[in-house]
Protein backbone atom coordinates (compact mmCIF):
# COMPACT_ATOMS: atom_id res chain seq x y z
CA UNK A 1 0.00 0.00 0.00
CA UNK A 2 2.75 2.20 0.74
CA UNK A 3 4.28 1.50 -2.86
CA UNK A 4 1.68 2.36 -4.11
CA UNK A 5 0.86 5.57 -2.62
CA UNK A 6 4.66 6.72 -3.29
CA UNK A 7 3.91 5.91 -6.89
CA UNK A 8 0.71 7.56 -6.98
CA UNK A 9 2.38 10.62 -5.30
CA UNK A 10 5.51 10.69 -7.60
CA UNK A 11 2.99 10.16 -10.96
CA UNK A 12 1.15 13.54 -9.78
CA UNK A 13 4.60 15.22 -8.93
CA UNK A 14 5.69 15.28 -12.33
CA UNK A 15 1.66 15.68 -14.02
CA UNK A 16 0.93 18.91 -11.72
CA UNK A 17 4.38 19.89 -10.33
CA UNK A 18 4.92 21.24 -6.99
CA UNK A 19 1.57 22.90 -6.07
CA UNK A 20 1.42 20.52 -3.24
CA UNK A 21 -2.12 20.95 -2.33
CA UNK A 22 -3.41 21.02 -5.43
CA UNK A 23 -1.61 17.66 -6.07
CA UNK A 24 -2.88 16.00 -2.79
CA UNK A 25 -6.15 17.13 -3.22
CA UNK A 26 -6.12 15.71 -6.83
CA UNK A 27 -4.65 12.38 -5.40
CA UNK A 28 -6.75 12.24 -2.96
CA UNK A 29 -10.12 12.25 -5.06
CA UNK A 30 -8.05 10.34 -7.85
CA UNK A 31 -8.20 6.86 -5.68
CA UNK A 32 -11.31 6.94 -4.37
CA UNK A 33 -12.90 7.96 -7.84
CA UNK A 34 -10.92 5.13 -9.13
CA UNK A 35 -12.32 2.57 -6.81
CA UNK A 36 -15.56 3.84 -6.65
CA UNK A 37 -15.38 3.75 -11.35
CA UNK A 38 -14.03 0.42 -10.99
CA UNK A 39 -17.27 -1.12 -9.12
CA UNK A 40 -19.74 0.52 -11.99
CA UNK A 41 -17.42 -0.49 -14.71
CA UNK A 42 -17.01 -3.86 -13.78
CA UNK A 43 -20.92 -4.65 -13.59
CA UNK A 44 -21.79 -2.88 -16.54
CA UNK A 45 -21.66 -5.78 -18.89
CA UNK A 46 -24.46 -7.32 -16.60
CA UNK A 47 -26.60 -4.15 -16.10
CA UNK A 48 -26.58 -4.04 -20.27
CA UNK A 49 -28.27 -7.32 -19.78
CA UNK A 50 -30.81 -6.75 -17.52
CA UNK A 51 -32.36 -3.58 -19.01
CA UNK A 52 -33.00 -2.27 -21.97
CA UNK A 53 -31.48 0.37 -24.46
CA UNK A 54 -35.25 1.78 -24.38
CA UNK A 55 -35.11 1.74 -20.98
CA UNK A 56 -32.15 4.10 -20.67
CA UNK A 57 -33.26 5.94 -23.49
CA UNK A 58 -36.04 7.25 -20.61
CA UNK A 59 -33.36 7.55 -18.05
CA UNK A 60 -31.43 10.09 -20.13
CA UNK A 61 -34.67 12.19 -20.83
CA UNK A 62 -35.34 12.21 -17.39
CA UNK A 63 -31.97 13.54 -16.80
CA UNK A 64 -31.93 15.65 -19.40
CA UNK A 65 -34.97 17.35 -17.84
CA UNK A 66 -33.36 17.19 -14.35
CA UNK A 67 -29.92 18.94 -15.44
CA UNK A 68 -32.21 22.07 -16.52
CA UNK A 69 -33.71 22.80 -13.63
CA UNK A 70 -30.54 22.05 -11.75
CA UNK A 71 -29.45 24.62 -13.54
CA UNK A 72 -31.41 27.53 -12.44
CA UNK A 73 -32.97 26.12 -8.97
CA UNK A 74 -29.95 27.21 -6.62
CA UNK A 75 -29.14 30.78 -8.61
CA UNK A 76 -25.99 28.93 -9.22
CA UNK A 77 -24.69 30.27 -5.72
CA UNK A 78 -22.95 26.65 -5.58
CA UNK A 79 -20.18 28.39 -7.97
CA UNK A 80 -20.01 31.61 -5.74
CA UNK A 81 -19.66 29.59 -2.15
CA UNK A 82 -15.89 28.83 -3.08
CA UNK A 83 -15.00 32.14 -3.71
CA UNK A 84 -16.60 33.62 -0.25
CA UNK A 85 -14.08 35.52 2.22
CA UNK A 86 -15.93 33.89 5.03
CA UNK A 87 -17.49 30.75 6.70
CA UNK A 88 -20.36 32.78 7.84
CA UNK A 89 -20.94 34.21 4.19
CA UNK A 90 -20.72 30.93 2.92
CA UNK A 91 -23.05 29.43 4.78
CA UNK A 92 -24.92 32.13 4.28
CA UNK A 93 -25.05 31.28 0.53
CA UNK A 94 -25.47 27.61 0.86
CA UNK A 95 -28.63 28.80 2.80
CA UNK A 96 -30.06 31.23 0.33
CA UNK A 97 -29.18 28.02 -2.28
CA UNK A 98 -31.39 25.96 -0.19
CA UNK A 99 -34.14 27.90 -0.46
CA UNK A 100 -34.28 28.64 -3.89
CA UNK A 101 -34.14 25.05 -4.25
CA UNK A 102 -36.73 24.30 -2.04
CA UNK A 103 -39.47 27.03 -3.86
CA UNK A 104 -38.26 25.51 -7.45
CA UNK A 105 -38.71 22.03 -6.36
CA UNK A 106 -42.40 22.56 -5.11
CA UNK A 107 -43.52 24.12 -7.82
CA UNK A 108 -42.01 21.68 -9.77
CA UNK A 109 -44.34 19.59 -8.01
CA UNK A 110 -47.31 21.10 -8.61
CA UNK A 111 -46.59 21.31 -12.20
CA UNK A 112 -46.15 17.35 -12.52
CA UNK A 113 -49.10 17.07 -10.71
CA UNK A 114 -51.07 19.06 -13.06
CA UNK A 115 -49.13 18.05 -15.92
CA UNK A 116 -49.90 14.28 -15.15
CA UNK A 117 -50.57 12.30 -18.13
CA UNK A 118 -50.67 14.92 -20.35
CA UNK A 119 -47.73 15.20 -22.11
CA UNK A 120 -47.18 15.51 -25.56
CA UNK A 121 -47.09 12.05 -27.97
CA UNK A 122 -43.10 13.02 -28.04
CA UNK A 123 -42.35 12.01 -24.48
CA UNK A 124 -45.34 9.29 -23.36
CA UNK A 125 -42.75 7.01 -22.43
CA UNK A 126 -41.71 9.15 -19.49
CA UNK A 127 -45.55 10.11 -17.69
CA UNK A 128 -45.00 7.55 -15.20
CA UNK A 129 -41.52 8.74 -14.12
CA UNK A 130 -42.45 12.43 -14.06
CA UNK A 131 -43.57 12.20 -10.28
CA UNK A 132 -39.52 11.56 -9.42
CA UNK A 133 -38.49 15.27 -10.39
CA UNK A 134 -38.98 17.13 -7.55
CA UNK A 135 -37.33 14.42 -5.52
CA UNK A 136 -34.05 14.24 -7.48
CA UNK A 137 -34.01 18.20 -7.76
CA UNK A 138 -33.93 18.62 -3.83
CA UNK A 139 -31.73 15.95 -2.96
CA UNK A 140 -29.37 16.60 -5.68
CA UNK A 141 -29.37 20.31 -5.56
CA UNK A 142 -28.34 20.13 -2.01
CA UNK A 143 -25.67 17.89 -2.60
CA UNK A 144 -24.38 20.25 -5.33
CA UNK A 145 -24.30 23.13 -2.75
CA UNK A 146 -22.56 21.14 0.23
CA UNK A 147 -20.24 19.72 -2.69
CA UNK A 148 -19.54 23.29 -3.17
CA UNK A 149 -18.96 23.77 0.70
CA UNK A 150 -16.78 21.08 1.09
CA UNK A 151 -14.51 22.74 -2.03
CA UNK A 152 -14.29 26.22 -0.28
CA UNK A 153 -13.28 23.90 2.62
CA UNK A 154 -10.47 22.67 1.03
CA UNK A 155 -11.54 19.26 2.16
CA UNK A 156 -11.72 16.36 -0.35
CA UNK A 157 -11.86 13.34 1.93
CA UNK A 158 -15.53 13.32 2.68
CA UNK A 159 -16.31 14.24 -0.90
CA UNK A 160 -14.02 11.39 -2.20
CA UNK A 161 -15.82 8.78 0.42
CA UNK A 162 -19.47 9.98 -0.95
CA UNK A 163 -18.28 8.79 -4.56
CA UNK A 164 -17.39 5.39 -3.34
CA UNK A 165 -20.53 4.56 -1.14
CA UNK A 166 -22.67 6.21 -4.08
CA UNK A 167 -21.12 3.83 -6.61
CA UNK A 168 -21.96 1.00 -4.40
CA UNK A 169 -25.13 2.08 -3.51
CA UNK A 170 -26.21 2.53 -7.34
CA UNK A 171 -24.52 -0.60 -8.03
CA UNK A 172 -26.59 -2.52 -5.74
CA UNK A 173 -29.99 -1.40 -6.38
CA UNK A 174 -29.50 -1.77 -10.28
CA UNK A 175 -28.81 -5.72 -9.69
CA UNK A 176 -31.77 -5.56 -7.47
CA UNK A 177 -33.82 -4.16 -9.92
CA UNK A 178 -32.83 -5.82 -12.37
CA UNK A 179 -33.93 -9.33 -10.92
CA UNK A 180 -36.91 -7.84 -10.38
CA UNK A 181 -37.43 -6.43 -13.66
CA UNK A 182 -38.37 -2.92 -12.40
CA UNK A 183 -36.88 -1.43 -15.42
CA UNK A 184 -36.70 2.57 -15.59
CA UNK A 185 -38.03 2.57 -12.32
CA UNK A 186 -34.77 0.95 -10.95
CA UNK A 187 -33.04 3.22 -13.07
CA UNK A 188 -34.03 6.39 -11.58
CA UNK A 189 -34.60 4.65 -7.95
CA UNK A 190 -30.64 4.25 -7.74
CA UNK A 191 -29.83 7.63 -8.54
CA UNK A 192 -32.25 8.77 -5.93
CA UNK A 193 -30.59 6.52 -3.51
CA UNK A 194 -27.03 7.83 -4.41
CA UNK A 195 -28.40 11.20 -3.61
CA UNK A 196 -29.77 10.10 0.07
CA UNK A 197 -26.62 8.14 0.95
CA UNK A 198 -24.60 11.51 -0.38
CA UNK A 199 -26.22 13.66 1.69
CA UNK A 200 -26.43 11.70 4.73
CA UNK A 201 -22.30 11.88 4.51
CA UNK A 202 -22.19 15.15 3.69
CA UNK A 203 -24.86 16.84 5.80
CA UNK A 204 -22.83 14.69 9.05
CA UNK A 205 -19.71 16.13 8.40
CA UNK A 206 -20.07 19.73 7.45
CA UNK A 207 -20.78 21.28 10.69
CA UNK A 208 -23.40 23.92 9.97
CA UNK A 209 -25.27 24.08 13.37
CA UNK A 210 -22.59 26.62 14.89
CA UNK A 211 -22.94 28.87 11.43
CA UNK A 212 -26.47 28.80 12.58
CA UNK A 213 -26.52 30.82 15.28
CA UNK A 214 -24.64 33.72 13.34
CA UNK A 215 -27.71 33.90 10.18
CA UNK A 216 -29.09 36.95 10.50
CA UNK A 217 -30.72 39.19 8.00
CA UNK A 218 -28.28 42.48 7.86
CA UNK A 219 -25.69 39.20 7.19
CA UNK A 220 -27.65 37.70 4.83
CA UNK A 221 -28.71 40.99 2.72
CA UNK A 222 -24.87 41.89 2.81
CA UNK A 223 -23.67 38.83 1.45
CA UNK A 224 -26.42 38.70 -1.33
CA UNK A 225 -25.59 42.36 -2.38
CA UNK A 226 -21.78 40.99 -2.93
CA UNK A 227 -22.68 38.31 -5.09
CA UNK A 228 -26.41 38.95 -6.14
CA UNK A 229 -24.77 39.93 -9.75
CA UNK A 230 -22.62 37.48 -10.59
CA UNK A 231 -25.15 34.87 -9.45
CA UNK A 232 -27.76 36.17 -11.90
CA UNK A 233 -25.50 36.23 -14.23
CA UNK A 234 -24.07 32.74 -13.61
CA UNK A 235 -27.49 31.45 -13.97
CA UNK A 236 -28.23 32.81 -17.37
CA UNK A 237 -24.92 31.27 -17.89
CA UNK A 238 -25.72 27.64 -16.32
CA UNK A 239 -29.25 28.14 -17.79
CA UNK A 240 -27.49 27.99 -21.23
CA UNK A 241 -24.72 25.90 -20.71
CA UNK A 242 -27.09 22.91 -19.53
CA UNK A 243 -29.17 23.39 -22.35
CA UNK A 244 -26.40 23.18 -24.58
CA UNK A 245 -25.40 19.64 -23.22
CA UNK A 246 -28.63 18.59 -22.55
CA UNK A 247 -29.97 19.49 -25.73
CA UNK A 248 -28.65 16.41 -27.76
CA UNK A 249 -30.54 13.52 -26.09
CA UNK A 250 -33.33 15.27 -25.77
CA UNK A 251 -33.57 16.23 -29.75
CA UNK A 252 -32.42 12.48 -30.16
CA UNK A 253 -35.78 11.56 -28.52
CA UNK A 254 -38.01 13.63 -30.53
CA UNK A 255 -35.97 12.22 -34.05
CA UNK A 256 -35.17 8.73 -33.00
CA UNK A 257 -36.19 5.75 -31.05
CA UNK A 258 -35.73 5.53 -27.59
CA UNK A 259 -33.51 2.38 -28.07
CA UNK A 260 -31.58 4.52 -29.97
CA UNK A 261 -31.28 7.20 -27.44
CA UNK A 262 -30.39 4.81 -25.11
CA UNK A 263 -27.72 3.87 -27.33
CA UNK A 264 -26.26 7.05 -27.10
CA UNK A 265 -26.95 8.01 -23.64
CA UNK A 266 -25.31 4.48 -22.42
CA UNK A 267 -21.90 5.00 -24.31
CA UNK A 268 -21.33 8.29 -23.64
CA UNK A 269 -21.70 7.47 -19.85
CA UNK A 270 -19.58 4.21 -20.16
CA UNK A 271 -17.34 6.28 -22.04
CA UNK A 272 -17.13 9.44 -19.64
CA UNK A 273 -17.19 7.04 -16.51
CA UNK A 274 -13.74 5.81 -16.34
CA UNK A 275 -12.03 8.91 -17.52
CA UNK A 276 -14.07 11.22 -14.75
CA UNK A 277 -12.05 9.23 -12.47
CA UNK A 278 -9.16 11.60 -13.21
CA UNK A 279 -10.61 14.94 -15.00
CA UNK A 280 -13.42 15.59 -11.81
CA UNK A 281 -11.01 15.61 -9.11
CA UNK A 282 -8.76 17.76 -11.57
CA UNK A 283 -12.14 20.09 -11.65
CA UNK A 284 -12.47 20.17 -8.01
CA UNK A 285 -8.97 20.77 -7.25
CA UNK A 286 -8.15 22.82 -9.97
CA UNK A 287 -11.11 25.38 -9.11
CA UNK A 288 -10.29 25.88 -5.51
CA UNK A 289 -6.65 26.52 -6.62
CA UNK A 290 -7.82 29.28 -9.51
CA UNK A 291 -10.11 30.87 -6.75
CA UNK A 292 -6.98 31.45 -4.52
CA UNK A 293 -4.40 32.20 -7.67
CA UNK A 294 -6.44 34.49 -9.88
CA UNK A 295 -6.20 37.17 -6.82
CA UNK A 296 -2.29 36.83 -6.07
CA UNK A 297 -0.21 35.09 -8.88
CA UNK A 298 -1.83 35.42 -12.73
CA UNK A 299 1.51 33.74 -13.72
CA UNK A 300 1.47 30.94 -12.04
CA UNK A 301 -2.41 29.82 -12.63
CA UNK A 302 -1.48 29.99 -16.44
CA UNK A 303 1.14 27.96 -15.62
CA UNK A 304 -1.05 25.61 -13.87
CA UNK A 305 -3.46 25.63 -16.95
CA UNK A 306 -1.14 25.14 -19.43
CA UNK A 307 0.62 22.29 -17.81
CA UNK A 308 -2.62 20.51 -16.95
CA UNK A 309 -4.49 21.07 -20.00
CA UNK A 310 -1.57 19.28 -21.88
CA UNK A 311 -1.38 16.68 -19.84
CA UNK A 312 -5.38 15.87 -20.29
CA UNK A 313 -4.86 16.72 -23.54
CA UNK A 314 -2.77 13.17 -23.76
CA UNK A 315 -5.60 11.31 -21.84
CA UNK A 316 -8.39 12.54 -24.88
CA UNK A 317 -6.32 11.26 -27.48
CA UNK A 318 -5.84 8.23 -26.07
CA UNK A 319 -9.81 7.97 -25.08
CA UNK A 320 -10.75 8.97 -28.41
CA UNK A 321 -8.69 6.27 -29.98
CA UNK A 322 -10.15 3.58 -27.71
CA UNK A 323 -14.00 4.94 -29.18
CA UNK A 324 -13.09 4.73 -32.58
CA UNK A 325 -12.70 0.81 -31.87
CA UNK A 326 -16.23 0.72 -30.66
CA UNK A 327 -17.96 -1.11 -33.32
CA UNK A 328 -15.20 -4.35 -32.66
CA UNK A 329 -16.11 -4.62 -28.89
CA UNK A 330 -19.00 -3.02 -28.20
CA UNK A 331 -21.84 -6.03 -28.81
CA UNK A 332 -19.49 -8.72 -27.30
CA UNK A 333 -18.79 -6.83 -23.92
CA UNK A 334 -22.19 -5.62 -23.71
CA UNK A 335 -24.89 -7.81 -25.49
CA UNK A 336 -26.12 -8.55 -28.63
CA UNK A 337 -28.81 -5.28 -28.53
CA UNK A 338 -25.78 -3.28 -27.94
CA UNK A 339 -23.64 -3.81 -30.84
CA UNK A 340 -24.88 -0.54 -33.10
CA UNK A 341 -23.87 1.08 -29.78
CA UNK A 342 -20.26 0.65 -30.84
CA UNK A 343 -20.95 2.99 -33.95
CA UNK A 344 -22.32 5.64 -31.83
CA UNK A 345 -19.33 5.22 -29.75
CA UNK A 346 -16.91 5.67 -32.51
CA UNK A 347 -18.72 8.80 -33.55
CA UNK A 348 -18.36 10.62 -29.96
CA UNK A 349 -14.63 10.50 -30.35
CA UNK A 350 -14.24 14.15 -31.79
CA UNK A 351 -15.99 15.40 -28.58
CA UNK A 352 -14.46 13.04 -26.23
CA UNK A 353 -11.42 14.75 -27.40
CA UNK A 354 -12.25 18.04 -26.69
CA UNK A 355 -14.68 17.55 -23.55
CA UNK A 356 -11.68 15.61 -21.75
CA UNK A 357 -9.51 18.35 -22.69
CA UNK A 358 -10.82 21.71 -22.19
CA UNK A 359 -13.77 22.39 -20.42
CA UNK A 360 -12.80 20.01 -17.27
CA UNK A 361 -10.24 23.42 -16.72
CA UNK A 362 -12.39 26.06 -17.76
CA UNK A 363 -12.62 28.94 -15.12
CA UNK A 364 -14.34 32.06 -16.97
CA UNK A 365 -16.77 32.30 -13.91
CA UNK A 366 -13.39 32.67 -11.24
CA UNK A 367 -12.65 35.48 -13.85
CA UNK A 368 -16.12 37.04 -13.68
CA UNK A 369 -16.54 36.58 -17.46
CA UNK A 370 -19.41 35.18 -17.03
CA UNK A 371 -21.14 37.03 -19.98
CA UNK A 372 -18.48 35.28 -22.78
CA UNK A 373 -19.43 32.16 -21.49
CA UNK A 374 -22.81 32.87 -21.82
CA UNK A 375 -22.22 33.59 -25.27
CA UNK A 376 -20.02 30.60 -26.07
CA UNK A 377 -22.99 28.55 -24.46
CA UNK A 378 -25.68 29.86 -26.66
CA UNK A 379 -23.51 29.65 -29.61
CA UNK A 380 -23.04 25.96 -29.21
CA UNK A 381 -26.55 25.23 -28.72
CA UNK A 382 -28.14 26.90 -31.39
CA UNK A 383 -25.09 24.98 -33.85
CA UNK A 384 -26.41 21.67 -31.98
CA UNK A 385 -29.77 22.25 -32.65
CA UNK A 386 -29.30 22.94 -36.13
CA UNK A 387 -26.65 19.97 -36.93
CA UNK A 388 -29.31 17.77 -35.45
CA UNK A 389 -32.61 18.30 -36.88
CA UNK A 390 -30.87 19.53 -40.74
CA UNK A 391 -29.48 15.33 -39.98
CA UNK A 392 -32.65 14.36 -38.87
CA UNK A 393 -34.43 16.04 -41.65
CA UNK A 394 -31.93 14.63 -44.18
CA UNK A 395 -33.29 11.14 -43.12
CA UNK A 396 -29.57 10.35 -41.72
CA UNK A 397 -28.71 7.73 -39.57
CA UNK A 398 -28.49 8.64 -35.74
CA UNK A 399 -24.63 7.54 -35.93
CA UNK A 400 -24.05 10.60 -38.50
CA UNK A 401 -26.16 13.33 -36.31
CA UNK A 402 -24.03 11.91 -33.52
CA UNK A 403 -20.88 12.20 -35.57
CA UNK A 404 -21.47 15.99 -36.88
CA UNK A 405 -22.92 17.08 -33.64
CA UNK A 406 -19.35 15.65 -31.44
CA UNK A 407 -17.76 17.53 -34.14
CA UNK A 408 -20.03 21.05 -33.55
CA UNK A 409 -18.66 20.37 -29.91
CA UNK A 410 -15.32 19.89 -30.68
CA UNK A 411 -14.86 23.20 -32.44
CA UNK A 412 -16.71 25.20 -29.46
CA UNK A 413 -14.43 23.71 -27.19
CA UNK A 414 -11.43 24.94 -29.10
CA UNK A 415 -12.87 28.40 -29.10
CA UNK A 416 -13.44 28.40 -25.08
CA UNK A 417 -9.96 27.29 -24.57
CA UNK A 418 -8.82 30.48 -26.73
CA UNK A 419 -11.41 32.30 -24.32
CA UNK A 420 -9.30 30.80 -21.29
CA UNK A 421 -5.89 31.68 -22.23
CA UNK A 422 -7.22 35.23 -23.07
CA UNK A 423 -8.35 35.84 -19.76
CA UNK A 424 -5.01 34.46 -18.19
CA UNK A 425 -2.88 37.30 -20.00
CA UNK A 426 -0.73 38.58 -17.38
CA UNK A 427 -1.04 42.20 -17.04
Amino acid sequence: MKAVKKISSSLYSSVFGENLRFRRNTVLAVKSNVFAQVISFAFAPIITRMYSPADFGVLAVINSILSFFLSFSLLKLDWSIPNTRSRCQAFILLFVGLLTLSLVSSLLFVFVWFCDGRCTPYFQNINPFLWFLPVLLLTGGLQQLLQAWYVRELNFEYTSKVRVYQSITVTISLLFGGFAKMGVTALIGSTLLSNLVGLSILTYHARLKNLLRRLSFARLRSSLRSFWRDSVASTFVAIVNTASLTIVPFLLSVYYSATEVGWYAFMYRVVLTPVDVITSAISQSFWAEAANLIKYDRRGLRKLYMRTTWNLLVIAVLVALIALLGPFYVGFVFGEDWYRAGYILAALAPLLLGHIAIPTLSHLVVHRKQHWQLIWDILRCTFLVVAIVVCSEMNMSIEIAVLVSSFVMLVMYIVLFWLNLVNLEVK
